[in-house]
């Protein structure tokens, strides 16, 4: 039936593509206790629209396939029937949608006459650098928890500040786990700054240094490493009274980036007296110059 099983248990159906389709996901399926109670909830109070079941997402039990626009990823309600309740334990997890505008929807849930619930009504998150996020929580009458987001703060948020994994390059490794080839990019090495590549190196200059010790993860491929180098060897001329500076390339030390849990990057480290006082994964320059200057 071309389903697999993830690492969490959730079950995936692999369909062909339909043309005109961006998104790589087409559906979501929910497990409901009443498919006409979960139609009235999802279209007539909430506003989505149902659409035709996508080739491949057929059900042996009743179903309907919504959501709020052709092109975005739809959800299925299938109807578990014989009035079984929807046993969470088996559909954990939270469902998150972008709209317009937050605010008429939690409206529209407040002014129904059958007691849906509200978790959170509407609220304002500040996101430093980007546009604040507005969202709502909600539960369905299956209890399914929904977050509404506004669309133009959730895609602003959803843009990462960091290079994420390179899944062409993961291909190419070996079967037998070898390690991936080495990039052929230009390093992103700091002239005045001193690379590591030992734990055992690492592990001695945390513990040993009277200054802040300051460990920069960079990779060859990685574009936002070489945006702020500049930025990390500007700091590091400013403040090095204050602290030391060393410079990681995970491609060339992978023993060390296992040893600190590094795996995105850029990654910034911040140690005083052999402890962790800062971490910091982004390549927000601000955000980079405060933790800088914080330093006591």
């Amino acid at each position: 039936d071309n389903i697999i099983i993830g690492p969490d248990n959730y079950k995936y159906k692999i369909i062909n593509d339909k043309k005109g389709q961006s998104e790589r996901f087409a559906a979501i399926g929910l497990r409901v206790n009443d498919l006409s109670n979960s139609k009235d909830y999802w279209v007539d109070l909430l506003g989505l629209k149902v659409f035709d079941t996508l080739v491949g997402l057929e059900t042996s039990t009743p179903s309907i396939t919504v959501g709020f626009a052709d092109e975005q990823v739809k959800l299925q309600l299938i109807d578990l029937q014989d009035n079984q309740l929807v046993n969470h334990a088996l559909s954990s997890g939270r469902i998150a949608f972008g709209c317009k505008l937050v605010p008429p929807i939690y409206e529209l849930v407040k002014a129904s006459s059958k007691a849906d619930k509200i978790l959170t009504p509407p609220l304002t998150l500040p996101t430093p650098g980007k546009a604040d996020v507005v969202v709502t929580i909600l539960a369905d009458r299956d209890g399914y928890e929904i977050c509404f987001v506004e669309d133009i703060a959730f895609y602003e948020l959803a843009t990462p500040l960091y290079d994420v994994v390179d899944f062409a390059e993961r291909a190419t490794r070996g079967g037998d786990g070898a390690p991936p080839p080495v990039s052929a990019s230009e390093p992103t090495t700091i002239e005045q700054i001193i690379e590591l590549d030992d734990v055992e190196e690492i592990a001695q200059q945390v513990y040993s240094q009277n200054k802040i010790l300051v460990l920069d993860f960079h990779a060859g491929w990685c574009k936002n490493c070489k945006r702020i180098s500049p930025l990390i060897e500007e700091l590091y001329n400013k403040y090095q009274s204050k602290l030391s500076v060393y410079g990681v390339n995970i491609d060339e030390s992978s023993d060390i980036a296992i040893e600190y849990e590094v795996s995105t990057l850029p990654r910034i480290l911040f140690f005083k007296n052999g402890e962790k006082i800062d971490d910091y994964l982004g390549s927000d320059e601000k955000i980079i110059e405060s933790k800088f200057a914080a330093i006591q």
